[in-house]
Parts: C-alpha cells; sequence; structure tokens
C-alpha cells in the first residue's frame, strides 16, 4: 500500500469556528512581521505551493534546524504549514500531512515543535484516518479550553450504501466528513475530540495495535487512566474520554496470526478501567463539567460489544 502503510505510524464545539468554538491563531488577512529566524520567511503560506526554488531553500533550512531532509513527495507527510503555536516550550509548529491518494489508502499528519529560538523539540507522527481523506489541518485557538491546538478535518472515501433518495451514507464512518482536534501533552500530540460533519462527537476506534486516528495512547496502569479523569487538566481529561468512549476489541475474541489487531493486553487494560467500580462516581460528576465537550463525552455510554 502507498503512502501511510498499515503498522508504518504511530474537533470542536457545536458550531465550529464559529462563536466559541476554534479560532484561526492567524486569520486570513493578517500581515505577519517577525525578525527573520528558523521558518520565518514561510509563515502563514502555503507549503504545498512552494515552486522548486522555495522548496530547495526551505529544505536547507529544515536540514539546518531538524538535522533531517524534507520530503515534498505526494506520497509521503510532505509541508504544509509552519505557524505560531502556544503549549508549553513549543513556540512554533511545521505541519506536515499526508492527504491520502489511492482507495483503500491512510492518510497521516506529523506535527513538528520548535522552541521561540527555533530549537528543534521533536515531532509526532499519527494517522487521521483508514479510508479517510484529509482535506485540512492548521492551528487554532480553543477559548474554552484556553489552548492551541491543531484542527484536522477528514473526508470519507468509502464505502457508501445509498438511501431511497439517492444520498450516499458511510457504511462505517460518522458523517461524510469528521473534525479531529489535537493538543500537546507533555510534548507529545493528544486526540481530544472527535466529530462529526454535524458537530456530533464520534467515537474513535482502538481495535487495531496502532489506532486509524490519532497517536498510540499513552502507557498507563489501569489505576493511572482512572486517576486521569481527575487532572485539573481538561485537555488531559478529554484525552482520556476519547480513549475510554472509544471502541475496543473484546479480550475474550481470538486473535489472527499477522492480523493487525488490539493486543490481547490493551484490551484487558481498557476493560479493567471501563469495569473500575470507581469510574462511574467520576464519569456523573464529568458529566455536569462547565465544559460542552467533557460533558458530552462523559454521557456517552461506554462500549460493550455485548450490548449490540
Amino acid at each position: 500500500m502507498r503512502g501511510l502503510a498499515v503498522g508504518c505510524l504511530v474537533p470542536a464545539l457545536a458550531g465550529c469556528g464559529r462563536g466559541g468554538g476554534p479560532m484561526p491563531i492567524f486569520p486570513k488577512g493578517l500581515s505577519i512581521s517577525l525578525e527573520s529566524g528558523g521558518f520565518s520567511p514561510w509563515l502563514g503560506r502555503d507549503l504545498r505551493k512552494l515552486d522548486d526554488v522555495e522548496k530547495e531553500a526551505f529544505g536547507e533550512a529544515f536540514a539546518r534546524l531538524t538535522g533531517k531532509e524534507v520530503d515534498f513527495e505526494v506520497h509521503g507527510p510532505r509541508p504544509w504549514s509552519v505557524s505560531a503555536f502556544r503549549s508549553g516550550r513549543t513556540a512554533w509548529i511545521l505541519l506536515a500531512g499526508y492527504e491520502g491518494w489511492a482507495v483503500p489508502d491512510i492518510s497521516g499528519m506529523t506535527i513538528h515543535r520548535f522552541s521561540d529560538t527555533w530549537r528543534y523539540l521533536g515531532s509526532s507522527t499519527f494517522r487521521t484516518g483508514y479510508r479517510m481523506f484529509l482535506r485540512e489541518a492548521e492551528p487554532v485557538t480553543i477559548p474554552s479550553l484556553g489552548v492551541d491546538a491543531v484542527r484536522a478535518r477528514t473526508e470519507c472515501a468509502g464505502p457508501f450504501g445509498i438511501l431511497p433518495d439517492g444520498t450516499r451514507l458511510p457504511l462505517f464512518e460518522q458523517g461524510m466528513y469528521q473534525w479531529q482536534m489535537y493538543v500537546l501533552l507533555d510534548d507529545r500530540a493528544a486526540l481530544i475530540r472527535l466529530e462529526d460533519d454535524r458537530h456530533r462527537m464520534a467515537r474513535n476506534s482502538y481495535s487495531t495495535e496502532i489506532p486509524m486516528k490519532g497517536p498510540v495512547p499513552p502507557r498507563r496502569t489501569a489505576q493511572e487512566w482512572a486517576r486521569s479523569l481527575d487532572s485539573e487538566n481538561p485537555c488531559e481529561v478529554l484525552e482520556t474520554l476519547v480513549w475510554l468512549t472509544g471502541f475496543h476489541l473484546p479480550s475474550s475474541k481470538p486473535r489472527q496470526e499477522n492480523v493487525n489487531q488490539e493486543s490481547v493486553e490493551d484490551s484487558r487494560l481498557f476493560e479493567a478501567v471501563r469495569d473500575s467500580p470507581e469510574i462511574p462516581a467520576k464519569l456523573a460528576r464529568l458529566a455536569a463539567s462547565g465544559n460542552p465537550w467533557i460533558r458530552e463525552a462523559a454521557r456517552l455510554p461506554l462500549y460493550r460489544p455485548d450490548d449490540e
């Protein structure tokens, strides 16, 4: 499979982008004046539209800052944009995306992080969907959380069912397109929100060894996952709720050899957290949260295959 082959890679309030929803950090038409340095000459530009001379200059800057070679090929995560970003030590980010070109294919994204002096802090690479085309990726500010985030929009590539009126409906995805919202937690990317084209929360799936959407969940014990619901950081709570409300393979389901499936160990970990006697009280408390994303996620019934 071309692009992000299986196994190779480890959005917003109702009315997204309006009212209290996420807002672009650099609104269109805003003039940016900064001292030269790092990727400053390319701030606010669509890096996919650079000509060959500009690509060479950008590649030299990328190698100087990261010690790596840049990839502008369409079948790999290629540079999309450079933007300011306020999160811990991170002051600038470079977004690189792989749109997905074949059907089936797996789209993906890389977030490169830099300090205020353009020191390279590392990167996070993750998938954004199987049979999902990556159409948009941009930094936004989420006023209700007081953080900067990366918002991505992915579009379903099928398969589709056809309704009596001729409308196409995705068979395995919620909505024709979806919004994905990522923040940085401890210098790693974290998925804190997944919603459909009607801005309803969508469940993520962890039934594969590496999630098809978002980074690999952090390694935690069952007790640590439970405690994270009490975090004072709402983004950490949201990350946990995305994982806890997601689809998981039952630990009792036989695994097939050489098939990309969630490990029995990870399934048992999820089940231990889901079935912990302290979880209902924690979710009940969060269901009364003043944050609408936390409130909605905490009210979503936890996935139990036997309920289907």
